[in-house]
């Protein structure tokens, strides 16, 4: 499968993997700002994405956001709202958290997000008036134990 990028501003840079091997891939800030503590703010990366060749027929694709594993640990820095369906060709933008008791620096061309791409059957959604039995049934938060 092919993913192609598309750069709307002169300054963008496409997505890249580190090694060979990793699933995700790193998206970079297309603009530098300040995240005060508890505080949010959608990071521009100046870029737009399809999946090239289309998704295959009962299939569709999304481009999932995760966070950044050493913005996390290291500065409490975490994504929000994290799928980008596959018809969708506006700017992709990165919502950050910062849950640390510092202000947070995002800096032009600075790795702030991971992509993954996956593709799943469509699933058909229809309503029901009975569920089945199961061993767990309705055992809900902490009923597996501690």
């Amino acid at each position: 499968m092919r993913i192609g990028f598309k750069k709307l501003t002169d300054t963008a840079k496409i997505p890249t993997y580190a090694n060979e091997t990793d699933m995700g891939c790193d998206f970079y800030a297309d603009e530098s700002v300040v995240i005060k503590p508890k505080d949010s703010f959608l990071v521009s990366t100046g870029i737009a994405w399809e999946v090239l060749g289309g998704i295959p027929d009962g299939y569709k694709a999304e481009l999932a956001i995760r966070s950044k594993s050493g913005l996390s640990v290291k500065h409490k820095i975490e994504k929000g709202a994290g799928t980008v369906d596959e018809t969708y060709r506006g700017e992709i933008k990165i919502h950050l958290f910062n849950f640390g008791s510092k202000q947070f620096k995002v800096e032009k061309g600075m790795k702030i997000a991971q992509g993954v791409i996956d593709i799943k059957p469509m699933v058909k959604i229809i309503e029901i008036d009975t569920l089945s039995e199961t061993a767990r049934g309705s055992g809900g938060f902490g009923s597996t134990g501690t």
